[in-house]
């Protein structure tokens, strides 16, 4: 990418890598990746961006040019990365999130998440949590977005609250914190109890594939390993 000062971005690490700004490094806002669905819930007034473009792209939105793409034996296309350079720590497909610390990364394979749907953890000397929540569906399955098959979404938080530290549960759907037994959402809003309108802060992740992160961090720690 490149706009003011002609530089040349790195997607993943957000590293400039040719012009102007080459060896900066952009700072991460940290951000929830989340359906439409809970975005609107959470954030009634929220916009989206609009599909109607008034280009030839228009016709194209909620199609998916690389069907399969993420499929679960699959490798990343060949054109665009080395398979010979493709880490065996995860699978290349294996979605991941990442949890930056003081000298390193610790990542979080989805299947785990999915699979334990909360997660409370440290990571140097940091209490957090993740939540799970499936109702996502991945844009790189089938040609028709809308039919493709779930991934859910994974989100981030700092556990301390008021200078405590919380634990957290999943129990019918709900996320519940074991100190007062409130329920959350999957953007860290408490919605009903105790702590009813409290918010957690998000901590500073993303959303990558194994192939693309292990090719820049082949160090990180990973959870459950």
């Amino acid at each position: 990418m490149k706009y003011q000062t002609e530089t040349w971005w790195q997607q993943l690490v957000g590293l400039g890598l040719a012009g102007e700004l080459a060896g900066a490094e952009l700072v991460v806002i940290p951000s929830l990746v989340i359906s439409v669905e809970d975005f609107f819930e959470r954030y009634p007034d929220g916009q989206i961006l609009s599909p109607k473009t008034g280009t030839d792209s228009e016709e194209r939105y909620g199609t998916n040019p690389y069907e399969n793409y993420d499929s679960e034996n699959n490798k990343p296309y060949e054109r665009f990365f080395d398979h010979d350079k493709i880490n065996s720590r995860l699978a290349p497909m294996e979605r991941v999130i990442d949890l930056k610390g003081i000298d390193g990364y610790k990542i979080y394979p989805f299947t785990i998440i999915a699979k334990e749907e909360v997660i409370n953890d440290t990571y140097d000397g940091r209490n957090i949590v993740i939540f799970y929540k499936e109702g996502t569906v991945s844009v790189l399955d089938k040609k028709e977005i809308s039919e493709s098959k779930e991934i859910g979404s994974a989100t981030v938080f700092s556990s301390k609250l008021d200078g405590k530290t919380l634990s957290f549960r999943k129990q019918n759907n709900e996320f519940i914190d074991n100190e007062t037994n409130s329920v959350w959402d999957i953007t860290g809003r408490c919605i009903k109890g105790k702590l009813k309108n409290k918010e957690l802060m998000p901590e500073r992740h993303s959303n990558h594939f194994a192939f693309a992160w292990l090719n820049f961090y082949p160090e990180s720690e990973i959870y459950g390993e």
